[in-house]
């Protein structure tokens, strides 16, 4: 810096005299901050930015922030760039780039902690029961109004079942099912006409079972903090039919086939222990043959019209996992 020698007053001497004592004294420190000094006696540590014919630019640290200022030049006796051996702003933009670093680091964390706290992959077990409606329309020309309205009584029904799931991911998983429909129905004085036989009037009582096991395939669709989950799944398996009549003497019939199943349903504690549950299934199958057996006669053979077993189960439930 090139300094033009005028005549000041005593005060403004003595102030850049001082000044000049200070910079000899730090001159072996090594350099990083500048330091202007006013006429007032200000001594503003700082970064010069840029000095112009009449002001200097310049930026300091308040309030842990950088501040950009200018001073004019006829209110400064001096500025010498590098005086200090540190920069209160280097120092600010070091620290702010560790906190910046350190909050990256801590997001990871509660991101990971959150992906803990979803749960990792665990086994589940459900329990559930509810109603069910069968979807095949009885209409028969060979049977009677009253045994077609006796037949549509066993249609509604009720059905329980367990699911176990073992995941592969958070979000998917294979399971074994299975789900029982159960319907039962019994009226007096009711006329029987079997196909190409006598009516006969009876005390009648049937018990309807289907029983459905599947392997499956599962998956979840979880809300946005994962508290509560959109359930899904897919079966294929085997379907068992019997149906049991109290005549005399009784009449069972049974017969198998391969049916589907469609799960739709809502978990409301994804991440607890147990939470329950409401589901929405759909099973799709028939059978093609069937066996009769009535007192010591049996009779077998494929059934002309298919048995329809497909249904509708609404079920509430609960929801078991091994999650610690």
């Amino acid at each position: 810096m090139t300094t033009k020698y005028t005549q000041l007053p005593l005060s403004t001497s003595i102030l850049r005299i001082i000044a000049y004592c200070i910079l000899s004294l730090m001159s072996v420190t090594a350099q990083g901050q500048d330091l202007i000094v006013s006429h007032q006696g200000d001594s503003i540590h700082c970064k010069i930015m840029e000095v112009k014919s009449d002001h200097i630019r310049y930026a300091y640290v308040e309030d842990d922030k950088v501040v950009k200022a200018f001073i004019p030049l006829s209110r400064v006796v001096l500025y010498q760039p590098n005086f200090y051996s540190y920069s209160e702003i280097e120092n600010l933009l070091a620290v702010q780039q560790q906190e910046f670093q350190e909050e990256i680091i801590r997001e990871f964390k509660q991101a990971e902690e959150r992906k803990q706290k979803k749960g990792s992959p665990h086994s589940t077990f459900l329990l559930s029961g509810g109603w069910s409606q069968r979807l095949a329309e009885l209409k028969n020309r060979n049977y009677d109004e009253e045994t077609l309205a006796y037949g549509r009584a066993l249609q509604s029904g009720w059905n329980f079942g367990t699911d176990i799931q073992f995941p592969v991911s958070h979000r998917n998983g294979f399971g074994l099912k299975y789900s029982a429909f159960y319907s039962q129905h019994a009226d007096d004085f009711v006329t029987y006409s079997p196909p190409g036989g006598t009516p006969t009037t009876a005390n009648l009582k049937s018990t309807v079972w289907i029983h459905y096991f599947a392997p499956t395939f599962n998956g979840t669709i979880p809300n946005a903090d994962s508290t509560r989950a959109v359930m899904l799944g897919f079966g294929l398996g085997f379907l068992q039919y019997t149906e049991k009549a109290e005549v005399n003497p009784p009449i069972k019939a049974s017969g198998n086939h391969f049916g589907f199943s469609l799960d739709l349903g809502y978990d409301f504690g994804l991440q607890n222990v147990s939470a329950p549950f409401i589901r929405f299934s759909f099973f799709i199958g028939n059978i093609l043959s069937a066996k009769i057996v009535q007192g010591s006669n049996t009779v077998s053979g494929r059934l002309r019209i298919p048995e329809n077993l497909s249904r509708i189960d609404v079920s509430v439930g609960m929801r078991f996992s091994d999650k610690k």
